[in-house]
């Protein structure tokens, strides 16, 4: 196993093949949850991802939750895929913009997986009842077209007769087996079929990247869940999908051990190892400093109001009277007659 240096390193290789720079990143394990928190830590915004994908599958939610965050964070998603990338990991894919796939690729039908009851590990594919229906239904058709005819034309019975009979021994010769199913079960396994169908309806509208009834084909056309879906096989469900370049297949010869027996304890967090360059990776732009809130004008000091204007001049007395003019002397009383004056 190469350093991570050397594993750079072989993916700026893979980087020159492409006008656009992508993130790469390795996934090897099950889709779970802490699968999904670690591949939110591990992209960011960019223009495209190369994801180098290797699963046996996990939770149809988680994946869904995965392909969800690609498809936010990249413009353009591509899958990778070297060995083995069932149930799940072909969720992931419907999500992906294109996929690339080496000779030895596998892929896996989208049938739900439920746990039997009374059982800690294995489990049962969401279309064994539907199944079953099936296959007792073409058993009541074919036994009660082979007692019908041997009524009618072997025994010369009448139309009515025969067909009465005929239909009295198909419905007893299977109304036990019809008595042993579980209407809720059937009910519990239907619900579960359409989550994955939902999930990789949504997933592909955005992808665009599935032909005209692809998704109904994952979920309910194969005729077990292990069905291995190869190259050929997949270029019949996806529109844009390629073999590896030199390139692609150098660095996914790294990870040979990974993609053909990826981990598969639910219970452990996947291996996840994010290959950017150190060169392209741009620097985080610091985050603009906060402007300082201008500070308020203090509102202007209200202008003090003008001193009262001094008291208005008294009003100058009125100059006082001059003293009543001297009283006119009497006039000299005049002299009797004879008297004279001094």
């Amino acid at each position: 196993m190469l350093t991570i240096e050397q594993l750079i390193d072989l993916a700026d290789e893979v980087r020159k093949e492409r006008s656009s720079s992508p993130d790469v990143l390795v996934y090897f394990g099950p889709i779970n949850a802490a699968g999904t928190e670690l591949i939110r830590t591990n992209i960011r915004d960019g223009e495209s991802l190369l994801l180098l994908l290797g699963t046996y599958g996990g939770s149809p939610h988680d994946a869904y939750r995965i392909g969800r965050a690609l498809q936010h964070a990249y413009k353009k998603v591509e899958v990778l895929i070297h060995g083995s990338c069932k149930s799940a990991g072909t969720l992931i894919g419907v999500g992906a913009h294109r996929i690339l796939l080496s000779r030895r690729a596998e892929l896996g039908p989208l049938d739900i997986q439920i746990l039997k009851p009374d059982e800690f590990i294995e489990r049962s594919s969401g279309l064994d009842i539907p199944e079953a229906f099936n296959i007792l239904r073409k058993e009541i058709l074919a036994s009660f077209t082979h007692a019908f005819l041997d009524l009618k034309f072997e025994m010369q019975l009448t139309t009515s007769t025969a067909a009465e009979i005929a239909t009295g021994m198909a419905v007893g010769a299977l109304a036990p087996v019809y008595s042993q199913l579980d209407p809720m079960k059937i009910g519990e396994q239907h619900r579960s079929n359409r989550i994955m169908e939902y999930y990789a309806t949504r997933l592909a509208r955005h992808s665009k990247n599935m032909k005209e009834d692809a998704v109904r084909k994952l979920v309910y056309d194969y005729p077990s869940h292990g069905t291995v879906i190869g190259m050929d096989e997949a270029s019949s469900l996806f529109t844009e999908m390629r073999i590896l370049t030199s390139a692609e297949a150098a660095l996914a010869g790294q990870f040979d051990a990974l993609f053909l027996n990826p981990p598969s304890e639910m219970g452990r967090p996947p291996i996840i190892v994010p290959l950017n360059s150190k060169k392209a990776a741009p620097k985080k732009k610091k985050a603009p400093k906060k402007k300082k809130a201008p500070k308020k004008k203090k509102a202007p000091k209200k202008k003090k109001a003008p001193k009262k204007k001094k008291a208005a001049p008294k009003k100058k007395t009125a100059p006082k009277k001059k003293k009543a003019a001297p009283k006119k002397k009497a006039a000299p009383k005049k002299k009797a007659d004879g008297e004279r004056t001094p």
